[in-house]
Parts: C-alpha cells; sequence; structure tokens
C-alpha cells in the first residue's frame, strides 16, 4: 500500500487504497494485484470489542462481506450496485470500497448504528478525541500470506 484515501458521503464511506502489485517481496506486472483481498477492520476506541470488518475478495465481484460480533454477516453489492471495484491507473493499482454508514445523535457509524463511530454529532462534541481504529490488510488469497497491513486513528475531525 502507498496510499489510503477517506472520503464520508451522506451514506458512505469511501474508502480508496493504492498501491503496487507484489509477488513475495518484488513488484510484478498485476499478477499478485488479481488475488489479493482487502479487509478493512474498525475498533471502537472505546470499546475494543465493538469492532467491524469489511472484506472485498477478488472471487466475488462488486460484494462485500460485512461482519461484527453483534450481528450476522452480511454480503452487499451486486453488478449494477458496486460496493468494491479495482483497477490500474499511471502504474498504481487500486482498490476503491464503499462501506455503508448510519447516523444517530451519537454521530456516524460504519455498518450499523451500532457500529464504531467515526464521526461525532454536533451534540456530542465532548472531549473524545479518538473515535474508531482502522486497520488494513491486504491478503494473498491463495496462500493466505499477509501481503501488507496500514493501521491509523480515526479522530473526531478527520473525516
Amino acid at each position: 500500500m502507498k496510499t489510503v484515501k477517506m472520503y464520508l458521503g451522506k451514506k458512505y464511506l469511501y474508502v480508496l487504497v493504492k498501491g503496487k502489485s507484489v509477488t513475495g517481496q518484488k513488484a510484478d506486472k498485476g499478477e499478485g494485484f488479481k488475488r489479493t483481498s482487502v479487509r478493512l477492520s474498525f475498533s471502537s476506541a472505546q470499546s475494543p470489542l465493538n469492532r467491524a470488518r469489511i472484506l472485498a475478495h477478488p472471487g466475488d465481484p462488486w460484494r462485500i462481506k460485512v461482519s461484527a460480533p453483534y450481528a450476522r454477516s452480511l454480503k452487499l453489492g451486486n453488478k449494477t450496485d458496486k460496493y468494491w471495484c479495482f483497477g490500474k491507473h499511471n502504474g498504481s493499482y487500486y482498490v476503491e470500497m464503499k462501506v455503508p454508514i448510519f447516523e444517530d445523535t451519537k454521530g456516524v457509524h460504519v455498518v450499523s448504528t451500532r457500529g464504531p463511530l467515526i464521526k461525532l454529532s454536533a451534540k456530542d462534541a465532548g472531549t473524545r478525541n479518538r473515535l474508531s481504529d482502522l486497520l488494513i490488510n491486504t491478503v494473498d488469497t491463495r496462500t493466505h500470506r499477509l501481503v501488507d497491513t496500514a493501521s491509523f486513528q480515526i479522530k473526531k475531525d478527520d473525516l
């Protein structure tokens, strides 16, 4: 991974991950990229047990799998309503995902109204600065080995 960008829309959090295609430890011409899954894991800063995971798998085009401890796993997306896509632009490979968000009196949550907070409401501005932690893993679907990982905090005014 070279770059991660996020944009908060009205219904979705859009996540763009750019990078190089690698096989082993060497850059290739896209062979590794075509068999790499991307996994997003959001964890609440207040309760690590409050988490949500989103998986984009190359064997399941356009659909994401959403998992959370308090709900059944769901698959979202189809050919006309795509939740993820991948491609190549200017020598870099990218994966773009849209993650469902929900708003309530506390703020904006990922996956459901019980999911981790990513933006506080104007009423609940409080003293909390760190809302969630985001872990992004790319995994080779054939060998199940970790290709790359990135981790960062989502703070109250980041999105």
